[in-house]
């Protein structure tokens, strides 16, 4: 039998976790990145089996960060007639920019401070929440074809609408990131008056900023607008 074929856009940390766990399950997968840098690196360290996308893909995912995250959705959708999913945190500005019944968004609950291919892991998705936005539209059979996918990489399942979705990941994720920025930059202004600020800082401090290492642009950056 042929390879199942997945393409992915956008080959960074999620990304590229997601083409290392679906290859090892036997999967064929092809991708791109705006960098094409990246996504010779992905290639090399194996997250993907080729650069470039399949226009036969089985399912295609787009790992961008989610202000280019609609309009690459609407590119894959135009190019191939496979289902196409996203992993943005935000929800309900993209499903009403895509609008297709052939677009399930998606959002794995699972990441790291760290970014990019380098951090990749195929196993990311073992045991994590990956919220899933069903849309009325969208035919059983496909919707039933991606939640078995997901759970083949150990990832849990769950559904909720885009709105209850963005309400409780603002809550969850989004503020905490907000935080823990915010605590860095006033340390790191009150230590540029006095440099003893940040020597002292132990357990407490680092517990509460470890996220606040991921990158603003374009991740945060994104999230926020």
């Amino acid at each position: 039998m042929a390879a199942q074929r997945a393409a992915i856009i956008g080959t960074g940390l999620i990304g590229g976790s997601i083409g290392l766990a679906l290859r090892e399950r036997g999967w064929w997968v092809t991708g791109t990145d705006q960098d094409e840098a990246v996504a010779a690196e992905a290639r090399r360290r194996g997250a993907l089996d080729e650069v470039g996308l399949s226009t036969d893909a089985d399912i295609t995912f787009v790992a961008t960060p989610v202000g280019s995250t609609a309009p690459e959705a609407r590119k894959a959708l135009a190019a191939g007639r496979g289902p196409v999913t996203d992993v943005g945190s935000v929800k309900a500005p993209i499903v009403s920019a895509v609008d297709s019944s052939r677009f399930v968004g998606g959002h794995p609950m699972a990441g790291s401070e760290k970014a990019g291919v380098a951090a990749a892991d195929p196993f990311l998705f073992q045991n994590a929440i990956y919220i899933l936005v069903p849309d009325r539209k969208v035919p059983t059979d496909r919707y039933q074809a991606l939640t078995a996918l997901l759970r083949q990489v150990g990832a849990r399942v769950m559904e909720l609408d885009a709105e209850a979705h963005d309400r409780a990941v603002a809550a969850i994720s989004h503020l905490p990131q907000m935080m823990a920025t915010s605590l860095v930059s006033m340390v790191g202004r009150l230590n540029a008056e006095r440099d003893h600020f940040l020597p002292l800082a132990a357990g407490g401090f680092r517990d509460l900023t470890r996220i606040a290492s991921s990158p603003f642009a374009p991740v945060w950056e994104d999230i926020c607008a």
